[in-house]
């Protein structure tokens, strides 16, 4: 099992899912087109408080954090928070509009 930080984790489970329902079948979690997805540009930023938390995640954000929720044109959402936003995995593109939205 490959252990990434929460953004990229919650990200790329987005991408899978959608993958998965536009090709109607089951998809390798590794499949190349993943990463496009995660790649597309910004298209909405807004500020809200994390309500979730698990412990066991590295660099999730805490339960009240204030992240900055980046949507990109595929509709995969990244929480970034001042914890995980220097993450190697937190694209460079989603990195700068979040840190935008949290200064």
């Amino acid at each position: 099992m490959i252990r990434i930080d929460a953004p990229r984790r919650f990200a790329h489970g987005q991408a899978l899912g959608r993958l998965e329902q536009k090709e109607d079948e089951q998809v390798d979690a590794d499949d190349e087109r993943i990463d496009e997805m995660l790649q597309a540009p910004v298209e909405d930023v807004e500020l809200e408080q994390y309500e979730y938390s698990s412990s066991h995640v590295q660099s999730e954000p805490t339960a009240g954090e204030q992240v900055a929720v980046v949507e990109n044109r595929e509709g995969i959402r990244w929480h970034v928070s001042h914890r995980n936003i220097d993450s190697e995995n937190v694209p460079e593109h989603v990195r700068r509009a979040a840190r935008l939205a949290l200064d």
